[in-house]
């Protein structure tokens, strides 16, 4: 469960980029997605052929060409992957999961079927990254890493982490933290907090945001969240977005999101033609 300040087990880094914009989601389209059961555990082979299903939706929706890569450690199938969905995600998905022996391997497999958001090609560009909070500075970096770098951090559970922000042109960002609690997709607000309707980014620009942390809930294994980080050229309101701030505990922040299909609904009130979306699932 993300919230402000502290982190579960484990984690899985992912990286998802989503450019933003225009489109009404009104045809719903059927998708399936594998993924063995090796040196991972069920519930993150579960997420993954899930992701299969979404590049599968996606795909037939746009006919554009989806790419995905796994990240190997000496040799070894590390805890991470690289997924590249560009211009368009899922929306309002409903997914069926079950697992089969094949050969010496379990397989697990999904079949979901849900609507594709499309975004345009006009919003600004930004870049995300993730990096381990300072003991002593916490998130205040002078520099910014290269974030071209695809070997992305492991984090344990309690370790912080900083967003790493970076545009090339002033924008105006809101950071959104999704989890998923018993099969449903929840988020709440993380960025802007308090009274501010955004966060205000220019070049050059290393914003110093609150160290973020995350953890299962209770009777997972695993924590499986995601950071949304949407940008705008035009002043928007991220909280009219999404009202629900993170909390500082799991149960606190909990207690103040609400599913994913009503921040679905709030960002396809919004001109996406001129929007930018990264995702980072951690």
């Amino acid at each position: 469960m993300l919230k402000m300040k502290r982190l579960g087990p484990r984690l899985v880094p992912v990286l998802l980029l989503l450019f933003v914009a225009a489109g009404n989601a009104a045809s719903v389209y059927q998708g399936r997605g594998e993924w063995v059961i090796a040196n991972i555990s069920p519930e993150v082979a579960r997420v993954r052929a899930r992701d299969q299903a979404y590049l599968d939706i996606v795909q037939q929706a746009t006919g554009i060409d989806i790419s995905s890569s796994e990240l190997l450690v000496n040799e070894t199938m590390a805890s991470c992957h690289v997924l590249h969905t560009p211009r368009a995600r899922v929306i309002n998905p409903e997914c069926r999961y079950r697992t089969e022996q094949r050969s010496e391997w379990l397989v697990q497999y999904a079949e979901c079927r849900g609507e594709v958001q499309e975004f345009g090609e006009h919003g600004p560009r930004i870049r995300a990254a993730l990096a381990r909070a300072s003991e002593a500075r916490g998130c205040a970096f002078d520099t910014l890493p290269d974030f071209e770098n695809e070997e992305w951090p492991l984090f344990r559970a309690g370790e912080r982490f900083c967003l790493l922000l970076r545009s090339m042109e002033p924008v105006h960002v809101g950071v959104f933290g999704a989890y998923e609690d018993r099969g449903e997709l929840r988020i709440s607000r993380l960025f802007p907090s308090g009274d501010r309707p955004a966060l205000r980014l220019d070049p050059g620009d290393i914003p110093r945001l609150t160290p973020l942390s995350s953890a299962p809930l209770s009777g997972e294994a695993l924590a499986q969240e995601s950071l949304f980080i949407v940008a705008s050229r035009e002043a928007i309101d991220m909280r009219a977005l999404l009202p629900a701030e993170s909390g500082f505990s799991a149960v606190e922040t909990a207690e103040r999101s609400v599913p994913m299909r009503e921040f679905d609904r709030a960002l396809s009130g919004i001109d996406l033609d001129r929007v930018n979306i990264v995702v980072l699932e951690v």
